[in-house]
């Protein structure tokens, strides 16, 4: 954030990420630590949701994605 001048310009920067298992790795990390709090709150969903269109990841994979933490993080 401090790097980009504010979170808005930090998630742009995500849009340089060219690699696509990166891109993938980001929104997971991203995801994986909203899921630790116990839950996704609705400021965490809309960040997911800004990053998964600015990394270009299709629905099905951040569903999955989403599945499979909350599988993880059941208790």
């Amino acid at each position: 954030v401090a790097k980009h001048g504010g979170l808005k310009d930090s998630i742009k920067a995500l849009g340089d990420i060219k690699s696509p298992a990166v891109q993938k790795k980001c929104f997971v990390l991203a995801a994986d630590i909203a899921m630790a709090s116990g839950d996704i709150d609705e400021s965490e969903d809309k960040l997911l949701e800004t990053m998964q269109r600015l990394l270009g990841i299709d629905d099905a994979f951040a569903g999955k994605v989403i599945e499979v933490l909350q599988t993880k993080y059941a208790v």
